[in-house]
């Protein structure tokens, strides 16, 4: 008879294979999103007070709150804009400024206002970087800190948002239980009987309460 011993390529009662599997493929997931987190904080702090002068003297802004905003104030298919609105909630009122920018004499720089929402997209990032704070904890490994040039370099050069989403998203994917017989373990050890795990995996015979005791103390309980 068959058992998953023979596919998953991986020794799931070792914890430094735990451990490793944390650090090489959850760690730099943990380190995408905190970027993109870290990224809209800092958005946050430069346009709640400056907006005016940023979205007059600094194209990289103007790109981020205007990039592929058409003259009706819509934003165009693949707008740069449009991706800073629906995945960091950060915005405008494009209409508006479209509107005041053809009055004569009207500065529209003087009365816009930035908008910074909770985006489901946010939300979502946020909760998994949780779940990896205390996978972290329980692997006993740190966390990358995101340095401040990295955000910089992100402000100056905007589209790189572009790679940075993909980035997370490519990640994610790789985590999924579809690619990886890490989390096929976890999920498939989850709602199952012990006879039938045992039976699927024969080195848990030995093991099961010392794996369990791990896993207990995690995100995801066996």
């Amino acid at each position: 008879m068959r058992t998953y011993d023979e596919v998953v390529g991986f020794d799931y009662t070792n914890a430094e294979e735990w451990r490793s599997f944390v650090k090489n493929q959850i760690l730099p997931l943990h380190k995408s999103i905190s970027k993109i987190v870290k990224l809209r904080k800092s958005l946050e702090e430069l346009l709640s007070n400056n907006i005016s002068d940023l979205i007059r003297n600094n194209t990289n802004i103007k790109q981020i709150l205007l990039g592929g905003v058409d003259e009706n104030g819509d934003y165009k298919p693949n707008s740069l804009a449009r991706m800073y609105m629906e995945f960091l909630g950060v915005s405008i009122n494009t209409k508006e400024w479209v509107s005041l920018s053809k009055q004569p004499g009207i500065d529209a720089a003087e009365y816009i206002k930035c908008k910074f929402a909770n985006s489901s997209f946010l939300q979502f990032v946020k909760e998994i970087r949780e779940i990896i704070d205390r996978l972290l904890s329980l692997a006993e490994i740190s966390e990358e800190e995101v340095k401040d040039d990295e955000i910089r370099d992100m402000l100056e050069n905007p589209e790189k948002i572009v790679n940075k989403l993909r980035e997370i998203y490519t990640r994610l994917i790789g985590l999924s239980a579809n690619h990886s017989y890490y989390t096929f373990f976890t999920i498939n050890t989850r709602c199952i009987p012990r006879y039938y795990i045992e039976q699927a995996y024969p080195k848990l015979k030995d093991k099961f309460e010392e794996v369990v005791l791990v896993w207990n103390q995690s995100s995801f309980p066996m």
